[in-house]
């Protein structure tokens, strides 16, 4: 026939039967094909994920053995190829402090941009902002950094005490004073917090006031050289200058120092020289043990001997918390920023005499950190008493060389 036939009404559905089931099977086949390619392109990210971690962790490892040796800028070598691998806070941190040390300011403040950029609440980050924008003379915007530090950390005495200060500066002294009166409840034995309240009116002349803050600061700390010596420049301002020599010789006394401020100025004002032994002239020699890049010496603790690591690199000095008991360390309700391998935490305050060979530290401010990895190490000497010497590490003669300098 010219014609063919018409397709029966059974064979029309059979045909879409036949046409559904195919569809279906083809877009089974299609999921199947697009999971299967889903799950390979998900293990191709995360091996690639995997290793550009472990790039940058090893890198960033090079980089902290680096820092600690005191090699900044291989430091920060190894940071930037970390960082080019994986944007992480630490390494920013790291990153920032190696910048900061070399005072390239604009790169660090770019670091510091991008570390509150990830972490706006952080407190010391806001804390390091405030410091960068009051260097530079934008107080209202410092204040707001200040502001938001002292929220995150209510504790921290460092932030109260600063806005205290920057309060004074910008004439609004009404509104620190009650700060400074708060701070030196909490923690009377600091002598930052009663020097910064007596200048509070020391440098407007209003020398009265500033006299019993000071005598009141000495009255709770009879052992701490500073307060007399914060007494004899207030003696010295007010042209009292017999009452001057009494306190700066006593802050001698109690913490003999070469070269020193006081006895400059007992000079000066006497015309003779303090004694040889207040001066402090002779050097001492203390044995030290090394592991590596890492030196150790001995020194007593609230009259608990102890093995403390030497750190230039940490600004206070650390005992771990897991040891106070051991040394007799209360924490005390403030804290500190402090800076650790897994970053920066707020830290309690604890206060214990130190005894380092023949020189001792009333009353010295000391950190409580989280566990140190090494239980045989009781803690960390900084610099808040290493600034205090002309010192000399020996290791090939397994010796500390310690000579007082200059402060006070």
């Amino acid at each position: 026939m010219w014609y063919k036939a018409m397709p029966t009404q059974a064979s029309l559905e059979r045909f879409t039967v036949e046409t559904a089931n195919s569809n279906k099977t083809m877009v089974i086949i299609l999921a199947i094909v697009t999971g299967v390619m889903a799950l390979i392109g998900l293990g191709v990210w995360w091996w690639s994920d995997a290793e550009a971690t472990r790039a940058a962790e090893a890198s960033y490892a090079k980089a902290q053995d680096a820092c600690e040796q005191g090699q900044a800028l291989t430091c920060l070598d190894h940071l930037n190829e970390a960082l080019r691998r994986k944007e992480k806070v630490e390494y920013l941190e790291l990153k920032y402090n190696a910048l900061d040390h070399e005072s390239r300011r604009s790169e660090s403040l770019l670091t510091l941009n991008r570390l509150l950029a990830m972490t706006p609440d952080h407190p010391h980050y806001n804390f390091l902002k405030f410091e960068d924008e009051a260097n530079y003379g934008d107080w209202e915007t410092a204040m707001r950094y200040l502001e938001k530090a002292v929220s995150r950390a209510p504790n921290n005495g460092d932030y109260k005490i600063a806005k205290a200060t920057q309060l004074v500066e910008n004439n609004r002294r009404a509104e620190a004073l009650p700060l400074y009166k708060e701070l030196i409840k909490e923690d009377p034995h600091y002598y930052h917090y009663w020097d910064q309240y007596a200048l509070s009116y020391q440098n407007f002349n209003q020398y009265d006031q500033a006299l019993k803050i000071r005598l009141e600061g000495l009255k709770q700390n009879p052992k701490d050289d500073m307060q007399y010596f914060g007494l004899g420049c207030l003696y010295d301002a007010m042209k009292k200058y017999p009452e001057a020599v009494v306190a700066y010789r006593k802050s001698l006394q109690l913490d003999p120092m070469e070269d020193s401020i006081a006895a400059q100025r007992i000079y000066e004002i006497t015309g003779k020289r303090v004694p040889p032994e207040l001066e402090n002239l002779t050097s001492q020699t203390l044995p030290i043990t090394s592991q590596g890049n890492v030196v150790f010496v001995k020194a007593d603790l609230n009259g608990v001997t102890g093995r403390f690591l030497i750190d230039t690199g940490a600004s206070f000095c650390v005992a771990p918390a897991n040891k106070a008991a051991k040394f007799k360390l209360k924490p005390t309700g403030q804290v500190m920023a402090f800076q650790t391998g897994n970053g920066m935490i707020q830290s309690p305050i604890a206060y214990g005499n130190l005894r380092l060979g023949k020189h001792d530290f009333e009353n010295l401010r000391i950190a409580l950190t989280p566990p140190m990895k090494d239980d045989h190490v009781d803690g960390v000497i900084g610099m808040d008493v290493l600034q205090q010497f002309q010192f000399e590490i020996n290791r090939e003669a397994g010796t500390l060389t310690l000579r007082r300098t200059n402060n006070g």
